[in-house]
């Protein structure tokens, strides 16, 4: 009987120290939460929700240091703010509808105009979205771990359950060897 007790204390033990692992591993992973199975599947999808696309446009200015004659003049890219959407020969353009086809030859056909002073550069807040996203990622992981921690607490009955299946089909294999 004392036998019995001692197994069921021992597979209980068990159960929550193997599920507690796994938890671990499966969350939090190795010190970067984002590397994580689930971190890193939760922090695309964040990153691509934070992510903003725009326009910003953008002149070359002439920098004016001393330089040899001979070498060609230097020139500075000067962009400003974003701007969500721009018009170009009365078709308003938005940076997520670029691929219609009037819309991306009206596009070129201005940046490629040489009487410009300035040119329009689709871009994104990528770097910020990803930052932000990492943050948030990991206090999500973090939360979840210790919400299953109380999961694999009050589940450690089960493990008898699990022990007792173990128990059978071993025994059962090992009566038709």
């Amino acid at each position: 009987m004392k036998n019995r007790e001692n197994i069921k204390k021992i597979s209980r033990l068990g159960y929550v120290i193997i599920l507690f692992i796994c938890s671990y591993l499966f969350f939090i992973g190795n010190s970067y939460t984002y590397y994580s199975p689930v971190g890193e599947s939760l922090q695309r999808g964040l990153t691509k929700i934070f992510t903003e696309y725009y326009f910003v446009s953008c002149r070359q200015v002439k920098i004016s240091e001393a330089r040899p004659p001979f070498l060609p003049a230097m020139f500075e890219k000067r962009c400003s703010g974003p701007e969500k959407s721009i018009e170009i020969d009365n078709i308003i353009i938005f940076p997520n509808t670029m691929m219609n086809p009037q819309q991306s030859e009206a596009f070129t056909k201005f940046n490629n105009n040489p009487n410009r002073k300035y040119t329009y550069e689709y871009s994104n807040n990528r770097n910020y979205a990803l930052k932000k996203s990492e943050k948030i990622t990991e206090v999500i992981m973090w939360i979840v771990f210790f919400l299953t921690l109380p999961l694999i607490w009050f589940t450690r009955d089960f493990s008898i359950r699990i022990v007792n299946f173990s128990v059978n089909l071993v025994s059962k294999g090992w009566k038709k060897l």
